[in-house]
């Protein structure tokens, strides 16, 4: 065979076999093409026969699961279709968040589990998503990360969750706070950490909350707090209306709350504070847009002194309950050093019952005309003259407006003589004033009375025996003058002779 016959063969050869290597990756492309199709196929399939209403209760506009084992990712399950304004997942045994599939949610509730991780973006799909409540689980700092709350962002812009509002975080284990976990929920305006075993607001917890310039409520109640950062509550915050520090252990007023200057709702309930005054350097600092104030099971509290409200010159709403040592509201609790001329808050709520109080003064209540509601109900109350203000006026001229019948069953608890009759029977009577020490005068001029009568009994008496045993009457025999003398005769000693 010479040289060109060999080229020729060559020729009529390699087209053949390209075209044949051609075909065959075309078929492996088809068969590859083919498997997907099929694979994704199965997995619709999959996804057509879990109906997640098959397993929950589905209403046209919630999702509402309870105790179901969820062993598969969400994305698995048939969803409705539609907006839906809660989706509810309690007390499931579920240790995993995984991303959901593209759906319309308001609320997502996710409680009562022990979530052991959560996926990046596990929620960037949930469109219209204004509310999340990840509360009563386990979570930590560990299992919670930024980029878990991620939103929708690409290569040349970035945009957060765009309308998440609300995260409830409450009882889980959190000790501190990633300093970056809002980066992607900065427009919240409630958050609520309570229940929280955080101790101390630490630095990253701090720079945390304060990427949140458009917060409102605030909630860190029953966190085991001791004292607050000085400047958690500064500037930054100038939307925040509501703080609840329930349940701590401030044994005084934070000094953080000088720079809550917009607040208009503070929550002391259930700490260890026992007097609140200006005696006690411990009051409240100028929170000129503060409305309402709470004060409730306070176990340890017993006074409220001089000052202690004085800068808080637009409070509406006063509640001092359940707080069994509370035996003083000064009158001047809402005045510094008896300054005249201060007219006391607009207060149209006065809500001080079930505490140990025995009077309410005149003056605590600069404006009584202008109370809305008035709760007294179990006080020890004492029913004196320094209490004529209550039995005669306030009782009787607004006490059925403000308490409607419950005022009928306010009772005195002292003194003695009107032990357990109603304030309002009262209304006409002079109350007299308790002595010092609380002394009776009725029973001191019996005791007089008694005194007295006795004398008259006794001086006689006494002035007989006298003159009957100066007679010998209690002597033994017959006696005579002398022998009377001799009974008073005494030797004089030899010595004196």
């Amino acid at each position: 065979m010479d040289f060109y016959s060999f080229i020729l063969i060559l020729l009529l050869i390699l087209p053949s076999s390209l075209c044949l290597e051609k075909e065959k990756e075309e078929t492996v492309k088809n068969k590859t093409s083919v498997k997907d199709v099929d694979k994704h196929e199965t997995i619709n399939s999959t996804i057509s026969l879990i109906n997640i209403c098959d397993k929950c209760t589905c209403t046209e506009n919630s999702v509402k699961c309870s105790t179901w084992d969820i062993k598969t990712t969400f994305k698995s399950y048939k969803w409705p279709n539609g907006t839906l304004e809660i989706v509810s997942l309690e007390n499931t045994p579920l240790v995993s968040i995984t991303q959901f599939p593209l759906l319309s949610i308001r609320k997502l509730v996710i409680t009562g589990s022990k979530i052991k991780k959560i996926d990046d973006a596990s929620f960037i799909n949930l469109n219209n998503f204004t509310e999340l409540n990840l509360s009563h689980n386990e979570i930590t700092s560990r299992i919670l990360f930024p980029d878990d709350f991620l939103g929708n962002y690409s290569d040349i812009s970035y945009e957060p969750m765009k309308y998440l509002r609300i995260l409830n975080l409450s009882y889980n284990l959190f000790h501190t706070l990633d300093q970056g976990i809002f980066k992607h929920t900065r427009d919240l305006t409630i958050l609520s950490l309570r229940g929280n075993p955080l101790t101390v607001i630490d630095t990253p917890t701090n720079i945390a909350l304060s990427t949140l310039p458009l917060l409102e409520e605030l909630d860190l109640s029953y966190c085991q707090l001791h004292e607050l950062p000085h400047y958690i509550f500064h500037i930054s915050h100038k939307y925040l209306k509501k703080i609840d520090l329930s349940g701590n252990k401030f044994t005084t007023l934070p000094l953080a709350l000088e720079y809550a200057k917009f607040v208009k709702q503070l929550t002391l309930d259930n700490n260890p504070i026992k007097f609140i005054g200006q005696n006690y350097n411990n009051t409240f600092p100028e929170l000129s847009n503060l409305e309402e104030l709470n004060l409730r099971n306070m176990s340890l509290l017993k006074q409220i002194g001089e000052g202690a409200f004085a800068k808080l010159s637009n409070l509406t709403i006063l509640r001092i309950q359940n707080c069994s040592h509370l035996n003083l509201l000064d009158a001047n609790a809402f005045s510094l050093n008896n300054s005249k001329g201060n007219t006391g808050p607009p207060l149209k709520k006065l809500l001080i019952s079930d505490n140990a109080l025995q009077y309410l003064p005149e003056h605590f209540v600069a404006r009584w005309d202008r109370l809305e509601e008035l709760d007294l109900m179990n006080n020890q109350w004492s029913c004196d003259c320094d209490n004529q203000y209550l039995t005669t006026n306030i009782i009787p001229r607004l006490g059925l407006k403000l308490m409607g019948d419950k005022v009928n069953e306010l009772k005195c608890v002292s003194p003695p003589e009107h032990y357990g009759k109603s304030l309002t029977s009262l209304e006409h009577r002079k109350l007299r004033c308790l002595d010092l020490y609380n002394a009776r005068p009725e029973k001191d001029a019996a005791i007089l009375v008694g005194i007295l009568i006795g004398l008259l009994l006794v001086i006689p008496v006494g002035v007989t025996f006298f003159f009957l045993w100066k007679r010998g009457y209690f002597f033994c025999g017959s006696q005579s003058p002398g022998s009377f003398s001799r009974a008073f005769y005494k030797r004089t000693p030899h010595d004196d002779i």
